[in-house]
């Protein structure tokens, strides 16, 4: 397995496995992307160098980006909302890897990478909906803060959005 930054030349597979990854969670009822999201901010992503993805032999396995900042850094009862975190966003394992541990491998990545740029949590957001993630972030360590974070994404729909986090960091005092 290969760890790196994602490029532009990587773009047309990135969209293939978020159209799979989409098409998968629609089928299991979990309606969060789209044709839009998270596709047209793979630019800005690879633009930053905040994509990074997971490949064998060639083929993307997982992909996630790390964003600094986050309207819900202070809409939620983080453990330590003053603390230098960092956001987990777009996370995907290919449909083509599921059952193989590669979101527990992307997330150890992203856990490493984060800590190596010198934050102290990694925090994401992720729909009620969506258990599969749930379950993922859960066993890797990942508490759920209380709350929920609503996101407006089109006129008259909310997300639901609860918030984890992981201390990155051994001494939190």
């Amino acid at each position: 397995m290969i760890f790196r930054h994602a490029v532009y030349d990587d773009l047309p597979a990135l969209k293939q496995v978020y159209r799979d990854a989409i098409a998968t969670m629609e089928a299991e009822g979990v309606h969060i992307w789209d044709d839009v999201y998270p596709a047209e901010f793979l630019y800005k992503d690879i633009d930053r160098r905040q994509l990074y993805l997971l490949e064998e032999a060639g083929e993307i396995a997982g992909v996630f980006a790390l964003r600094e900042g986050h309207l819900a850094g202070t809409l939620l009862p983080w453990e330590r909302p003053w603390a230098r975190a960092i956001y987990l966003e777009r996370f995907v394992v290919s449909v083509r890897f599921l059952r193989r541990g590669i979101g527990k491998q992307l997330l150890s990545e992203a856990c490493r990478v984060a800590r190596e740029l010198g934050y102290e949590y990694l925090r994401l957001l992720v729909v009620e909906s969506n258990t599969p993630a749930i379950s993922l972030y859960l066993k890797c360590g990942f508490r759920q803060v209380p709350g929920t974070y609503d996101e407006g994404i089109l006129e008259g729909e909310v997300l639901k959005e609860n918030g984890y986090e992981i201390c990155l960091v051994e001494d939190k005092a």
